[in-house]
């Protein structure tokens, strides 16, 4: 598997990882949002967060996110009516991380 663009656009490969998880959680965060069927609001609602946040996440605004939120995020909507297929990781720091929705 190939390493994400981030390791290629920064020297530091710990910043390189943390943008790469980021964004796999970004797009399998979104693609969980869309597929339940929620809008922003109701997703801002199930998640404890502003309808800002939310449009933050569906803008790709990888900046505006952190990592610890993101992955709380995907255990709120886990644990609700979302369900969560697999996320499996192969050596995190050369490779990004794959989700499957169910």
């Amino acid at each position: 598997m190939t390493k994400s663009v981030f390791y290629q656009l920064y020297d530091d490969p710990k910043k390189a990882a943390v943008l790469t998880a980021k964004s796999d959680l970004m797009m399998a965060l979104e693609a969980l949002i869309k597929k339940s069927g929620l809008n922003n609001t109701q997703a801002a609602d199930l998640l404890g967060v502003p309808r800002s946040r939310v449009s933050e996440l569906m803008n790709g605004k990888i900046d505006k996110i952190s990592l610890d939120a993101l992955t709380g995020w995907l255990g709120v909507l886990s644990e609700g009516q979302v369900k969560v297929g697999v996320v499996s990781s192969t050596t995190a720091a050369h490779s990004p991380q794959t989700a499957a929705i169910a």
